[in-house]
């Protein structure tokens, strides 16, 4: 039943949705927050699952596995990219990423988040801005690259307005972020990329939650 649930999650707003849940048993189970679904029929909003994931980190930590394990499924993550994934199957990515970032921003506007909530945050975001866009990958693989940067960025800098990050997060937001303006910085299809990136250690940075990393020095003075 859990699995069921994962595979389906990024659906949650179709009608397919709420028919597995209702045939699920939620009792005695975290899912027990959608037994209003089952009862109506209804598929249940984003906002349900932004306010259950106010209560309980369990939410946030499933949305990143499930975004993690898509994303790996499509093979963007390989050094060798997977290139026979269809549009259909892209699609799902697109749609994973999209959720997983909305129910995150969403929540980071509304609450301080506890060492425990960014764990998979943490993961999914680095993972993200450290991923290489290969000259092998399709368009379609290309664009949810650099869509998962963006993503990135907007999760990390949305966290930071209420949260202040410990030591070791700083370090690693900084370095990841190092490596991804590296990365795109001399790729002009990249540029709209690199204005993110660039925007997000800005507000890390007034913040003082950013740890100057060498990379971001030679792209800042770079001629």
């Amino acid at each position: 039943m859990d699995a069921l649930l994962r595979a389906f999650l990024v659906v949650h707003d179709t009608k397919i949705f709420a028919k597995i849940v209702h045939l699920c048993r939620l009792e005695d189970t975290p899912w027990v927050f959608l037994v209003g679904v089952k009862e109506s029929g209804v598929p249940p909003p984003r906002s349900l699952f932004v306010h259950q994931a106010m209560k309980s980190p369990w939410i946030l930590d499933t949305v990143c596995d499930i975004t993690s394990r898509i994303l790996s499924l499509l093979g963007i993550k390989k050094s060798s990219p997977k290139n026979n994934v269809s549009s259909v199957e892209m699609e799902t990515g697109f749609r994973a990423l999209a959720f997983t970032t909305a129910v995150i921003v969403e929540v980071a506007n509304k609450s301080v988040f506890r060492e425990d909530m960014l764990r998979n945050i943490c993961l999914l975001v680095i993972e993200g801005l450290k991923s290489k866009i290969r000259s092998q990958h399709s368009s379609l693989q290309k664009k949810l690259l650099a869509d998962w940067k963006v993503s990135s960025c907007v999760v990390i800098s949305q966290i930071s307005v209420r949260t202040q990050f410990g030591d070791s997060i700083i370090k690693a937001f900084s370095k990841a972020l190092g490596v991804a303006i590296a990365m795109v910085a001399d790729d002009s299809n990249m540029s709209d990329v690199l204005d993110t990136l660039l925007t997000t250690a800005s507000i890390l940075a007034q913040g003082g939650q950013l740890l100057v990393d060498q990379n971001l020095l030679n792209v800042l003075f770079s001629e």
